[in-house]
């Protein structure tokens, strides 16, 4: 076993931009900056799919969405499929899972009619679980907590944290939104992290990984005082998008069925049905504001875990990693939530702080594409263990230890999949005229353009430089379509150079069948 420890937090639903050390206007994150000037700032991480199940399967998979197919929430993961809990085990770790993971369970290898196949808020296989806020039909670690604490009002679910209605017409007459009913020292992010204290402490003379997997800033936005009149909605800046929801709607047919269809996606809020997107801007920038103070109560809480760290003499010998799963919306382009092809939904940070003993680097803020799917390798890399070939993403170790590597990635790719649940999936079909497997898209960005692949519909390409916040599709304009030529062969190409490499290194020789190294 590794002589490092390993610390993997994540926190839900984090846009990219949402650092006060990348120079955020309002929000303050002062712990995640320090963090970030004892390690490495990636600025250009993105994730490689959403909604929540579908991008931490990649991220704990380290595989592209075409490869792990677990591709919205509800379809299972292949369990034949490695992971990084597994991978850690054979290194002789014990993943320890503090919040959640998101995953559906391959129903070939659990018994029919198991509670379990019901959500797909189980538990990833590999890691044990010890201290759990999902919902796998049974209530939750932080809930039975909350009764111990004397609430009267239980949710059901951490994401009825907010008994509030939430009502259009009621919910903004304040100037700040409601709190939670919660304390602060009794939210499900101080309830986490206190765990994962004591479990360090516990386990403090051998090696551990801890998996660290908050629910905040996801919604309900919802934050407890004094968070949630930390930051004044007039601070926040207005959101980036066209001068109406009918001009934004032009610029592609799949754009306007989000913008037009809430119920059948992301893109609603309220439970009067009211259009989250659809509202003035100071009702938004409200909700933005306490969007803004979840994150700083995340915020504080891992400068708590850190403090414990390095009073327990463990900071340099743990490996820590923060990021997200996917970002949000927070109503540019006339969107909320995480959905389509727009970057605000897959933008996410990405902060990492090394063991003392292999890096001198500190500070540096790195511009390169990096993706979600290289968290594993980079994790496996760092504490010397074997990354499987199966792994779609790179190590970032080049990184940490201050140099460039040699041929790394000159762009990003993620998919989205909006074939939609069960339930409202074949009214999605009949309005987009569709086939369930044609309800997808690729994208592939550099630091040039950005260009959409439907296989259903006419593609999109962006010009970043003259077009930054993507409001103008050129992929019909006669002058650009040599880059929609080149960009649709580098998104095949990709494709190509990523299949399903599971079994692909291996053959069976006269020796019996070997692993080949790339």
């Amino acid at each position: 076993m590794s002589k490092y420890n390993i610390l993997f937090i994540t926190a839900d639903q984090w846009r990219g931009d949402c650092l006060s050390g990348l120079g955020h206007p309002t929000l303050k994150t002062p712990n995640l900056d320090q963090l970030s000037q004892e390690g490495v700032l990636f600025k250009n991480h993105f994730c490689q799919i959403v909604p929540c199940g579908p991008s931490r399967a990649s991220l704990f998979t380290g595989l592209y969405a075409h490869n792990h197919r677990s591709v919205i929430n509800g379809i299972p993961l292949d369990n034949r499929l490695t992971n990084i809990a597994k991978e850690l085990l054979k290194a002789g770790y014990e993943p320890a899972l503090f919040g959640y993971t998101d995953t559906s369970l391959d129903p070939r290898d659990v018994p029919k009619g198991d509670k379990r196949l019901k959500t797909y808020e189980n538990v990833l296989p590999g890691f044990k679980r010890i201290a759990f806020t999902g919902s796998d039909n049974e209530k939750s670690d932080w809930h039975h907590y909350l009764e111990k604490k004397g609430y009267d009002k239980i949710p059901t679910t951490a994401y009825e944290i907010d008994q509030q209605d939430l009502n259009s017409s009621t919910y903004f007459q304040q100037e700040f939104l409601p709190p939670s009913l919660y304390k602060e020292e009794d939210s499900d992010t101080a309830f986490l992290t206190q765990e994962a204290i004591q479990y360090i402490k516990k386990n403090k003379k051998q090696p551990w990984s801890v998996f660290l997997n908050y629910l905040s800033p996801h919604p309900p936005f919802v934050v407890s005082d004094p968070f949630h009149t930390m930051y004044n909605y007039k601070s926040v800046p207005n959101p980036i998008r066209s001068e109406s929801i009918d001009q934004e709607a032009k610029q592609h047919p799949f754009l306007k069925y989000c913008l037009t269809n809430k119920r059948d996606g992301e893109n609603w809020y309220f439970n009067d049905g009211s259009d989250a997107a659809n509202m003035e801007d100071r009702q938004l920038k409200k909700i933005n504001a306490t969007y803004f103070g979840m994150m700083s109560l995340v915020d504080k809480y891992i400068g708590k875990l850190i403090n414990i760290l390095k009073d327990e003499k463990l900071f340099d010998q743990t490996l820590i990693v923060f990021s997200s799963d996917h970002g949000e919306q927070m109503g540019d382009h006339w969107l909320i939530g995480k959905l389509g092809y727009c970057d605000e939904s897959y933008h996410v940070p990405l902060i990492i702080k090394s063991p003392s003993d292999l890096t001198s680097v500190k500070g540096l803020q790195i511009k390169y594409f990096t993706e979600s799917i290289d968290l594993m390798p980079t994790l496996l890399d760092v504490i010397g263990a074997t990354v499987p070939q199966s792994c779609d993403g790179q190590s970032l170790r080049p990184f940490l230890i201050g140099t460039d590597p040699d041929h790394w990635r000159s762009e990003v790719h993620w998919e989205f999949d909006f074939r939609g649940d069960y339930e409202n999936s074949i009214n999605r079909f009949k309005k987009l005229g569709l086939s369930i497997d044609q309800c997808s898209l690729a994208v592939i960005r550099d630091q040039k353009y950005k260009y959409v692949h439907f296989n259903s519909f006419q593609p999109l390409l962006f010009d970043l430089s003259k077009d930054p916040h993507q409001f103008m599709n050129i992929s019909n304009d006669p002058s650009y379509q040599h880059i929609v030529s080149k960009y649709s062969q580098k998104l095949l190409s990709w494709h190509m150079d990523y299949p399903n490499r599971s079994l692909s290194y291996f053959q069976a020789t006269a020796e019996g069948t070997i692993e080949r190294r790339d």
